[in-house]
């Protein structure tokens, strides 16, 4: 749990100097904030700044443990969405609303495909219990759904809808998006890679429709895109990004052993020449440096500082992990 006071990190990073981070502080936010998802798009009034859209997995203020005397509510999490707009190189990001409601039960993560639309994956069905345990373990248990949120997200009122925009999917968990802002989508524990097309105007339960499917040979979590800025005809590295598991089974250690090692890959999901998908393997750990990889984005070094040579540095964070990696690979 981050205190109120203390914010949640965005890591600006120098590639080129001091790899250092910066903490945003939010003087106006006085609610806990356990995030997970959170993604970011540009402000169309000011090119110098961004709107943050993070999960909140707050406490439900309504639930009593079990062994007391009232329980005003089952859940024990009142997952929540907040809305933050900070000016790139401020200090701060200031809170302008909270979005909560009963079909954003599970929320994982979230795609900004505009400043007041949202997509936000309900990794479950189930909070707890057997139940849940066989969404995780059962492909066939494709109980879930996606939400899209509209509204005056970044007003500080307004009414909001939300609505299913595609259902019946396992584990539906990471999102991100092409250079062509198609949307990227993953099932963690199917280790599947969904292509996703948009339909704003179709019906409900009908505005997402999986288009492609790819196998992934570990489970996958977050979804990125990287862009080759120094591609040519001839040469053009962009591809997909996936940080997973190599033995998503050891995720079940962690309810005796919260120091078990999760070891970990990260994959490169492209096209050749031939139009085929092609999966490579960036980088590969036991869990002994980063344990339990969620997300990894790549940023390209430029080759005239590499002898010619096409690299970049992979980030890579960890849910279990006290520290993020960063890694030089060979493109």
């Amino acid at each position: 749990m981050i205190s109120p006071q203390s914010s949640f990190c965005s890591t600006q990073i120098d590639v080129e100097q001091t790899f250092t981070s910066k903490r945003l502080e939010t003087p106006n936010f006085s609610t806990s904030l356990a995030t997970h998802g959170i993604d970011i798009i540009a402000d169309p009034a000011d090119d110098k700044s961004i709107y943050i859209y993070a999960v909140n997995h707050q406490p439900n203020p309504g639930y009593l443990h079990k062994y007391t005397s009232i329980q005003n509510s089952t859940e024990k999490a009142a997952s929540q969405i907040e809305v933050f707009h900070h000016v790139l190189g401020s200090p701060r990001a200031n809170h302008i609303r909270t979005i909560s409601h009963h079909l954003i039960r599970t929320p994982n993560d979230i795609l900004a495909a505009s400043p007041d639309r949202l997509y936000i994956t309900n990794d479950h069905y189930r909070r707890e219990g057997h139940l849940r345990d066989i969404e995780d373990l059962v492909s066939a248990a494709t109980w879930s759904d996606v939400v899209r949120v509209d509204g005056p997200l970044t007003s500080k009122s307004g009414d909001i809808q939300v609505k299913v925009a595609l259902q019946g999917v396992h584990n539906p968990n990471g999102l991100g998006h092409r250079a062509d802002q198609s949307i990227l989508m993953t099932s963690a524990a199917s280790g599947q890679l969904y292509l996703v097309d948009a339909f704003p105007d179709a019906i409900p339960g009908e505005m997402l429709k999986i288009s492609e499917t790819l196998a992934i040979d570990s489970s996958v979590d977050n979804p990125s895109y990287f862009e080759d800025k120094y591609a040519t005809p001839a040469d053009d590295k962009s591809g997909i990004v996936l940080a997973g598991l190599s033995r998503a089974i050891d995720v079940m250690k962690l309810k005796t052993d919260i120091t078990t090692p999760l070891s970990v890959m990260v994959w490169h999901v492209a096209k050749n020449e031939k139009g085929e998908w092609v999966k490579r393997v960036l980088f590969e750990d036991d869990g002994s440096r980063i344990s339990g990889a969620a997300t990894a984005v790549m940023l390209p070094i430029d080759p005239a500082k590499e002898g010619g040579k096409k690299k970049a540095w992979l980030w890579i964070t960890g849910f279990l992990s006290a520290s993020m990696v960063a890694v030089k690979v060979d493109l």
